[in-house]
């Protein structure tokens, strides 16, 4: 794995649970081709500012805040990276864990 990749990774799980969304868009390619699966639904999205605005920013509550990120799991699938940015993001998630 790249150590590109494993940047990449770490950076967007930092800003997405510090809703650092000037961040996360820095991070995704506009054109990104986002798939996700939380408790009870599948997300898709094809651009940055809608993973942003209709995915990200309804997982954590504006007066929520995520204590800590315990892991983060990154992998290269393909040997070409695109722009330094991500252009592919699949994900899975847990949802809200008891305290």
């Amino acid at each position: 794995m790249s150590h590109s990749a494993t940047s990449l990774g770490a950076a967007f799980a930092e800003a997405v649970t510090s809703k650092n969304y000037a961040r996360v868009a820095d991070l995704l390619h506009p054109d990104v081709d986002f798939r996700a699966l939380t408790p009870n639904r599948s997300w898709q999205a094809h651009d940055s500012d809608t993973v942003i605005e209709q995915v990200l920013m309804s997982w954590i509550e504006p007066d929520e805040h995520v204590e800590e990120l315990i892991s983060v799991d990154t992998d290269t699938i393909v040997d070409c990276e695109r722009d330094g940015r991500i252009d592919w993001v699949r994900l899975v998630c847990s949802g809200s864990r008891p305290v």
